[in-house]
């Protein structure tokens, strides 16, 4: 695939997160399964997707509540009731 090609496909497609209404949907939908749950959204970029959601991301953006390496969580076991992440895998090492 030529740079080109690739560059215009990651823009329209991988690029941004998801914030569909779906999306929102469904994750609203799963906190509120979860009682008074509260959830992660690991990578979260310039996205938020859920109030009930603490956005975490290694750079800075309006949407960033707290900032910080993946690898090395600032949280205790158990914090979270649901943990997301899109756009993120390919940013770890194996």
């Amino acid at each position: 695939m030529s740079a080109g090609i690739r560059g215009k496909f990651v823009r329209s497609f991988w690029a941004a997160h998801n914030s569909s209404p779906a999306v929102r949907k469904t994750v609203g939908s799963l906190l509120a399964d979860l009682g008074n749950g509260r959830g992660l959204n690991l990578g979260c970029g310039d996205t938020r997707l859920d109030p009930r959601l603490v956005n975490y991301d290694l750079v800075s953006t309006g949407a960033v509540d707290v900032m910080g390496d993946a690898l090395a969580l600032p949280f205790p076991d158990g914090e979270f009731h649901l943990v997301l992440s899109q756009e993120m895998v390919e940013h770890v090492p194996d």
